[in-house]
This record gives structure tokens, sequence and C-alpha cells, in this order.
């Protein structure tokens, strides 16, 4: 897990994650983890991936929309066009 509190700027957070990765190569389950104020300032945010870590907002979650109803359209008939 990498903490966005620990960089100041997306330079610095380049050169983390790159020495990071060049340390332990194999490591597929990390996140940057941080509020959205803290993702913002590195110029990320929840829905985005960086070096292919994804990223994650700890104070407050997007909201997530439900799905809208299938509207019913009617019973389907068989085109005459060719």
């Amino acid at each position: 897990m990498i903490k966005a509190k620990d960089f100041s700027d997306r330079k610095q957070l380049e050169f983390g994650v790159r020495k990071l990765h060049w340390l332990t190569p194999d490591k597929k389950d990390d996140t940057i983890q941080g509020t959205r104020e803290e993702l913002a300032r590195l110029g990320l945010s929840d829905r985005s991936a960086f070096y292919g870590i994804n990223c994650v907002i700890t104070d407050t979650p997007i909201k997530t929309e439900k799905q809208k109803p299938k509207v019913d359209r009617g019973q389907k008939f068989k085109s005459f066009i060719s």
C-alpha cells in the first residue's frame, strides 16, 4: 500500500513508484490510498490507475448510480426489408 500523503507532488510519486516496482516487480495488489484532496494534488482520482496501481479514496467514495430499469418497447416483429 502506498500512501498519497507521503508525496508532495506527482514527480515524487513517479520516482517512488518506479523505485518500488524496481525493487519488488511481482507485487500486483498494490494500491495508492489517500483522501480526495491528497489524490487530487497528485492528479489522481479513485477511477484512475497509476503505472497499473489502482487508486483508492479513503474518506468519501464516489456515489454509484443505480441502473435504470430497461424500457419495455413492446412486441418484436419480423422486418420485411431485405
